[in-house]
């Protein structure tokens, strides 16, 4: 199975950290990081700026956790885009206004829209309290 993108970041900045923990690599720790920020981060289409004062080993830290955040921000998107392919497929075209409702969804209000998918009969019965 592959790996992720954000794991990958993750496991060369581990062995970055090692590599670079001399008292005169500051300056290509810095650049370093400088380049994750502005090349890699832009390519995956995050944008995540890095504080000044950050080192690698807290750039590590910080992107373990980015890493965890951005993959519940796409399994959120997956599941609202699966939401909306299910009420496309049985009540045809959604309006913008319920695609901004479920895309805006929390994961919770997903999945119980998801389940009343199953039974409803029009396209309100989903969204219905």
């Amino acid at each position: 199975m592959a790996v992720p993108a954000g794991r990958r970041l993750s496991r060369g900045i581990e062995r970055l950290v090692p590599l670079l923990s001399g008292p005169k690599d500051g300056p290509l720790r810095r650049a370093v990081l400088v380049w994750i920020e502005r090349v890699l981060m832009p390519r995956r289409g995050r944008r995540t700026p890095i504080p000044k004062a950050l080192d690698l080993e807290e750039f590590r830290a910080m992107l373990e956790k980015r890493v965890e955040e951005w993959n519940r921000e796409l399994r959120q998107e997956g599941e609202a885009a699966l939401l909306l392919g299910l009420l496309e497929h049985k009540f045809g075209r959604v309006d913008s206004k319920t695609r901004k409702q479920v895309q805006s969804a929390d994961a919770d209000r997903l999945l119980d829209w998801g389940k009343r998918v199953l039974t409803a009969e029009r396209l309100e019965d989903v969204f219905g309290n």
